[in-house]
């Protein structure tokens, strides 16, 4: 594994776990319409989690020109997650706006609705942290 793709890996998780759930969003961030994939990733990601939300519910907003940006008290990150009002936020690092790992991990964390890891979903179930998508 080249280890720039580990420390991104790094970065992935630290940001989830760091990140309460806000109305985050960089200021440099811009809304922009999800492609049809991500609505496939969307039902996949419900399938291998059992868990259901609204795709359509969804806010997406990227971050262009970037591989990281501050999740919060410095933390460099490339994806986050956030729920207010029955919305939810998802920010991506425009390095990874077409990333299925990234976009997918941030997916289920909108559909668990919490920070954090637990291995049950985002390792058992899903697959969806660095070292497990390497080996699926």
């Amino acid at each position: 594994m080249v280890p720039t793709l580990r420390w991104t890996g790094l970065m992935l998780l630290a940001g989830c776990s760091m990140t309460d759930p806000s109305p985050f969003a960089p200021s440099a961030a811009v809304a922009f319409t999800p492609p049809p994939a991500f609505e496939l990733w969307w039902t996949a990601t419900e399938q291998c989690s059992e868990l259901r939300g609204s795709f359509d519910q969804v806010q997406w907003y990227v971050v262009p020109n970037v591989e990281t940006f501050d999740g919060g008290a410095g933390t460099p990150v490339v994806g986050v997650w956030s729920a207010v009002d029955g919305a939810i936020r998802i920010t991506v690092a425009g390095a990874y706006q077409n990333s299925e790992l990234v976009i997918r991990h941030e997916m289920l964390h909108a559909l668990l609705g919490q920070k954090g890891h637990p291995d049950m979903f985002f390792g058992d179930r899903c697959g969806l942290t660095w070292d497990r998508w390497q080996q699926g």
